[in-house]
């Protein structure tokens, strides 16, 4: 009776200890000790003082498949338990490359790029960090300095870029000061038309009636327009080269006036030459 009494509870034990997750117990050594980098609380692939090392892993095995853990020579893998290749290498040593395959998503559970990272995404630079900003409400993307102060660049979903500004309302708009080498303006309708024979050009009287009404030449924008709105290059610049040919063309005039009364005049002193010659007068 006793005999089976005994019996009984090793099989207990035994169900008990096979049904039980296996388990580590581990010495607390989870401070860098600098006299013996080699000390952790868990050491595998060589012995606690990292004496005799070998190649070594853990595998980790699921209903379907494995993933695999292994150190080999200074770098250290992830992988399948089977594949040749690692879907993840990490190097220890300075300089030598790591490298991620698939997709890696950081605040995301379905990544959908190699990497994909939701809402912000920070760099830190030498004297100030910056990040890069997807906003929630109406999908644009920012790119600001972490303080919030300086929104430099802002990308809408409309296809505007804003720099210095939260709401672009053209292609590129800027808010502040552009320097460049040079800037290209495509334009349509260049006023070459204003030397056409056709074409009518206002008189110096009506112009000066309507500078004397409208405080401006006529086509072009007021003081307050384009306080208001700004000014197109392209069609400010027509507009200022149909100004400068319409002011040619009374120059022309003007000149041509000129050199018939220069004419009439010299016609003019020869007829009193010739009339004091025949009175004598001197």
């Amino acid at each position: 009776m006793n005999i089976k009494l005994y019996l009984l509870v090793i099989v207990s034990c035994f169900h008990l200890s096979a049904a039980a997750q296996s388990q580590i117990t581990t010495t607390g050594n989870n401070i860098i000790n600098l006299t013996n980098p080699y000390a952790a609380d868990i050491t595998i692939g060589s012995n606690a003082n990292g004496g005799t090392r070998h190649n070594s892993s853990i595998m980790f095995w699921s209903d379907n498949s494995a993933s695999r853990i292994y150190g080999a020579d200074d770098k250290f893998y992830f992988s399948i338990w089977n594949s040749p290749n690692p879907n993840i290498s990490l190097a220890s040593g300075y300089g030598v490359a790591s490298y991620f395959k698939g997709n890696l998503g950081v605040g995301t559970t379905n990544p959908l790029d190699p990497l994909d990272v939701k809402d912000i995404f920070r760099i830190s630079g030498f004297n100030r960090n910056w990040r890069i900003m997807s906003h929630v409400a109406d999908g644009s993307l920012y790119i600001r300095d972490e303080t919030a102060t300086n929104m430099v660049m802002t990308f809408t979903t409309a296809g505007y870029v804003g720099i210095g500004t939260t709401s672009p309302a053209e292609k590129l708009s800027v808010n502040g000061k552009i320097r460049a080498h040079e800037i290209k303006v495509e334009a349509t309708n260049w006023p070459d038309y204003v030397f056409d024979r056709d074409y009518k050009i206002l008189g110096l009287n009506e112009l000066d009636a309507y500078i004397k009404q409208h405080k401006h030449l006529p086509d072009m924008p007021s003081a307050k327009e384009v306080e208001a709105k700004g000014v197109e290059l392209g069609e400010m610049n027509k507009l200022l080269l149909k100004k400068v040919e319409e002011l040619t063309l009374h120059l022309i005039e003007k000149d041509k006036q000129l050199i018939a009364e220069q004419n009439i005049n010299h016609q003019q002193q020869n007829r009193l030459k010739l009339i004091e010659e025949k009175l004598k007068i001197k």
